[in-house]
């Protein structure tokens, strides 16, 4: 055999092949030294450990890139033991700190004395699959071991069957290592087996073609490929046989079978969309969830791109992600889908780069249709804008205090009823606004709270300048972003208490006033009844004496005259206590009465209108409306200086209106409290009392005008 020198140019070109090789294949490749010195790296390795170069990662020690201490010592005894490492894994540590799982393959490369010049080998990024299922990893191995342990079973048999010859392997699969050379075939074989070989046999030797047969012997399954070996005649004087167990790739092909079903029965049944896209964005593959959420059947889908699924707007975001996808990027992002009766749906994508088949890139889409979710935040955003309107606007203090006390919301109101600004109050503890006695019973009264819907009661507040108030306080229990929460609705019912106490007085007031005219009617029913008989009798007795005694008229006279002057002044006493016609005769017949006495006895021009008034009142409201003219006459007589009073008494449906005017000095009405106050609270008390409403205009030297109107049912009102 002739032997050629290869030319430099050859050399050459199969030293660019292999660095093309070296620099293109996508794992790492390395070489180094004993020691740790790197010799040689291809750019995979440098991308990988995260180098912007060869050079700079060179410069470091290859020990350095061992995580764990040991592992560089470890394995290279392991290597200089076994001569090589195959499927080593390791943490390795990058450039940025970063660690990553590898796997290395890796020899011992020897000088001619034997000892290790060098080390050699590959690494491969595993971290992705250190997060694979177990399985997964076990079926990988199961592969490995396949590929490893392949061989192949070769025998020559004569035409009856007598083996000729038989290899390594044979000898070890059908004689446990024996020699095989001399054996017929029906002392090899399994009776199992027999028959049909012997039935292949005969077809090769008759028809002179090889025959491959797939047949399971010992639990084992052998491809066989039988060819007829043929003499210097051409005649078949024998066959030879080649079986290869292919027991692991059969079952490696049924593993693979039950896995592709399983991915698309994943595939089909997941909840989640998943679209597969070529590089270009175009579908190439689409489960039933997708084909659900857009309305399109799968036929349809295939050869469509995402930008036909995009909405108009969004459609300049899309191919920017496609891009980025494609260059290593992973995007988890919202978009509009449109379907194919062109309605939106909001879509969560979570988007990656996935191989295809073979080095073909592809991406991955995970969808999830979120347009209820979407809706449903949408919602949840406007009760929450709705519930914190009425919770900032209500007129009422409203907390939501945690259940260590500590208070987390609080609407405006809450806080200028406390005398805080709103922000100030947040984060307080309710213990620092309550009274003592309140602030030790906050965890009791969370314990009541949780066993009653609600509680309400009175109680105190502290305001911020210490001074205590009375509360209404109405407390339950408030879920609030997953957490159990005490809500209180309060208010300071310190008017209310004021206006009850002023009600507990004015029904004491109007107590005493009716006391006061029930005694001044038995007063004056007294005098008139007892006092007033007793000097009437007197008068009699001198008409009588002044008859039987004329010697002693002139003095009798005299005496009768004081008797009627007594008897006169009683009356009028009895009547400015308690005028007996009031309950006689009514209410206008008393007011005539009495103007036209204090007309006479001041001199005064007093004049009373009744157009519109008929009828009678209730006694209480008669005996109000008296004493109220009462106190207005005697507030003119004492302080107006007026010539001439003017009073008007009407009547409405539901309705009493009493007018009294003089044409006086009058007074500033804010000055003329000083003047006349008491007659102006006594009128203004009883209007109130009665229910009613009062009116005062007065001007200096224009005169002044007291209107009073009281309901028809005053009397009742009063009562209540």
């Amino acid at each position: 055999m002739k032997s050629a020198r290869p030319s430099r140019t050859a050399r050459k070109e199969a030293d660019q092949r292999y660095r093309n090789l070296f620099d293109g294949i996508p794992i790492g490749v390395f070489r180094t030294t004993p020691s740790g010195r790197i010799l040689e790296i291809n750019p995979a390795l440098v991308r990988l450990l995260g180098y912007p170069d060869s050079k700079s990662l060179k410069r470091e020690n290859a020990a350095f890139f061992y995580q764990r201490a040991g592992d560089r010592e470890r394995w290279k005894a392991i290597v200089a033991d076994r001569g090589s490492v195959a499927d080593f894994e390791f943490p390795l540590r990058r450039r940025d700190g970063r660690v990553i799982w590898v796997r290395e393959n890796a020899r011992a490369v020897r000088d001619r004395r034997g000892r290790i010049a060098c080390f050699e080998g590959s690494i491969e990024d595993i971290s992705a699959a250190k997060l694979a299922a177990r399985a997964l990893a076990e079926a990988e191995e199961k592969y490995r071991s396949l590929l490893r342990g392949v061989a192949d079973e070769v025998f020559l048999l004569d035409r009856e069957g007598r083996i000729l010859l038989a290899n390594d392997a044979a000898e070890v699969s059908l004689g446990s290592g024996r020699p095989l050379a001399g054996k017929t075939i029906r002392g090899v074989l399994p009776p199992e087996a027999l028959g049909r070989f012997r039935a292949v046999l005969a077809r090769v030797l008759r028809r002179r073609r090889s025959v491959v047969r797939v047949d399971w012997r010992g639990g084992r399954c052998l491809e066989s490929v039988v060819s007829p070996l043929l003499d210097p005649r051409g005649r078949a004087a024998g066959v030879t046989v080649v079986s290869r167990d292919i027991t692991e790739r059969e079952q490696a092909a049924e593993a693979l079978a039950t896995q592709e079903k399983l991915y698309r029965t994943l595939f089909e049944s997941s909840p989640s969309g998943i679209i597969l896209e070529d590089a270009r964005g175009r579908i190439v593959d689409a489960n039933a969830t997708v084909c659900r959420n857009l309305g399109y059947a799968r036929h349809e889908l295939l050869g469509m791109t995402v930008l036909d699924l995009a909405s108009p707007e969004e459609r300049g975001a899309v191919k920017k992600n496609l891009a980025g996808i494609l260059a290593g990027e992973k995007l988890h992002h919202v978009v509009k889908n449109v379907r194919r009766d062109g309605v939106g749906r909001w879509m969560e994508l979570y988007e990656t780069r996935f191989p295809l088949s073979g080095k073909t890139a592809g991406i991955l889409v995970l969808s999830h249709d979120i347009t209820e979710r979407m809706q449903m935040e949408a919602s949840l955003r406007e009760s929450e804008e709705q519930f914190r309107s009425l919770f900032d606007l209500s007129p009422v203090g409203k907390f939501l205090i945690d259940l260590e006390g500590r208070i987390v919301a609080a609407n405006r109101r809450a806080g200028a009823i406390y005398g805080y600004d709103r922000e100030e109050i947040l984060g307080m503890n309710v213990r620092e606004i309550a009274p003592p006695r309140l602030a030790r019973a906050f965890p009791k009264l969370v314990a009541a709270a949780r066993a009653k819907q609600y509680l309400h009661f009175e109680t105190e507040g502290r305001r911020r300048n210490g001074k205590p108030f009375p509360l209404e306080l109405t407390v339950s229990l408030f879920p609030w972003k997953g957490r159990e929460h005490i809500q209180t609705v309060f208010q300071d019912i310190s008017e209310r208490r004021w206006a009850e106490e002023a009600d507990r007085l004015r029904g004491v007031s109007e107590t005493l006033v009716n006391s006061h005219e029930e005694e001044r009617r038995m007063i004056a029913r007294d005098l008139h009844d007892g006092l007033g008989q007793d000097l009437a009798a007197i008068k009699i007795g001198l008409e009588m004496n002044r008859t039987r005694h004329p010697e002693g008229r002139k003095d009798l006279v005299e005496v009768a005259g004081l008797v009627d002057k007594a008897l006169a002044d009683l009356r009028a006493l009895s009547s400015s206590i308690r005028p007996a016609s009031l309950d006689e005769l009514g209410l206008v017949p008393s007011l005539r009465h009495e103007l036209a006495f204090i007309a006479k006895r001041a001199g005064l021009k007093v004049t009373l209108s009744t157009r519109r008034f008929a009828g009678r009142l209730p006694p209480k409201q008669e005996i109000a409306v008296y004493r109220i003219l009462q106190e207005a006459v005697t507030n003119v007589l004492k302080h107006a200086r007026a010539k001439r009073i003017r009073v008007s008494l009407s009547r409405r449906p539901g309705s009493v209106r009493l007018s009294v005017s003089d044409d006086g000095r009058g007074f500033s009405p804010k000055k003329g409290k000083g003047v006349s106050g008491l007659g102006l609270l006594g009128m203004r008390e009883r209007v109130a009392l009665a229910g009613g409403k009062f009116a005062l205009a007065s001007r200096s030297q224009r005169g002044t005008r007291i209107v009073v109107i009281l309901p028809s049912d005053s009397g009742e009102r009063g009562k209540k």
